[in-house]
């Protein structure tokens, strides 16, 4: 890829992507409120010694940053990144957050997740639709981003269709999750995401004319969801993932046989490649950069961010100290 077509395409994702502070649903550009001041604050007191805290996040395309912050609990609950009009839509729905052994919370906090992804491929869709469609962008960079065109269209369809599970299963008590949710050792680590595990593909030349015509695409894929909370004595832990018997790609959410320590280094594995955003306190952040903690995630983070890494077991343990 060449400078140039990597400086037109950060140009055409600034354009495409919403502002800080914005609505992050399509084709509303609202300022974000406080819309949910009272729940955050019931949630903030759940949380111990998350008041200073560092934030993991991207730095860009292929690089993360640590960034020192002040812990602010509405970043962090469901639907936090919509303006108040958009967030009508599902406040009927709202459970206690911090219940993540109870289906109707853990359904809540899959929802949020959810819609944050579905939109997050439409973007991507939108993103690399411009791409192709750009005549100062080489050919070879435009091959590599119509794969991903069409992978953006398989997700999102997947989205589409798990949209309807979720609304049925608040709507009529129907089942089409599956949950664990664990109780271990305090880690002072808070993340949340939601992520599609990669699968083969083949694109053959139906499938593209289908993504071409804008047609509805069979979803292919299963949703998965992982949940950490540090509470007083402990790190609790929600995993999650469709029940649809004929999507692939699910997450192992039976952990009965596994030890702690095994459940440990398994999220670990999880957080490393499918979690871009990790709340920790200052006092963890102090003591992992004093051990280089810190840099090795980084680079952990980037050894696994490749589709094909993800299938491979993380060869660090962060929380190693747990054993």
């Amino acid at each position: 890829m060449t400078t140039n077509d990597k400086q037109v395409i950060q140009l055409l994702k600034r354009r495409i992507f919403p502002k800080y502070n914005r609505c992050y649903k399509p084709k509303c550009s609202n300022k974000l409120t406080n819309k949910s001041a009272e729940v955050a604050h019931h949630f903030l007191q759940s949380i111990t010694a998350l008041d200073h805290i560092a934030v993991l996040e991207p730095k860009d395309s292929d690089d993360y940053i640590f960034n020192k912050s002040t812990f602010d609990a509405l970043t962090f609950t469901p639907f936090s990144y919509l303006c108040d009009s958009c967030y009508s839509e599902f406040h009927n729905y709202a459970q206690p957050l911090d219940q993540l052994d109870q289906y109707k919370t853990q359904l809540w906090w899959t929802y949020s997740e959810f819609m944050k992804l579905c939109f997050d491929m439409y973007y991507d869709i939108e993103w690399f639709k411009m791409i192709l469609e750009t005549p100062e962008i080489s050919s070879r960079t435009k091959v590599a981003y119509r794969n991903r065109y069409y992978l953006a269209n398989i997700k999102h369809s997947t989205c589409q269709f798990i949209k309807q599970k979720v609304k049925s299963d608040f709507d009529n008590n129907t089942t089409h999750f599956n949950f664990t949710y664990l109780e271990l050792p305090h880690i002072s680590v808070l993340a949340k995401g939601a992520f599609l595990i990669p699968i083969p593909v083949i694109f053959t030349g139906d499938f593209m004319e289908e993504i071409n015509k804008q047609k509805r695409i069979q979803p292919l894929q299963s949703f998965n969801i992982i949940l950490t909370l540090p509470k007083t004595n402990a790190w609790c832990v929600m995993l999650g993932t469709d029940s649809i018997e004929r999507l692939i790609g699910k997450l192992n959410v039976n952990l009965v046989n596994h030890t702690e320590q095994q459940s440990i280094k398994y999220i670990n594995d999880l957080l490393i490649k499918y979690v871009d955003q990790w709340v920790i306190s200052e006092d963890v952040y102090e003591l992992w950069e004093h051990e280089a903690i810190t840099n090795e995630i980084i680079n952990q983070k980037i050894k696994y961010a490749p589709d094909y890494m993800k299938l491979r077991d993380v060869d660090y343990n962060v929380f190693y100290d747990k054993w």
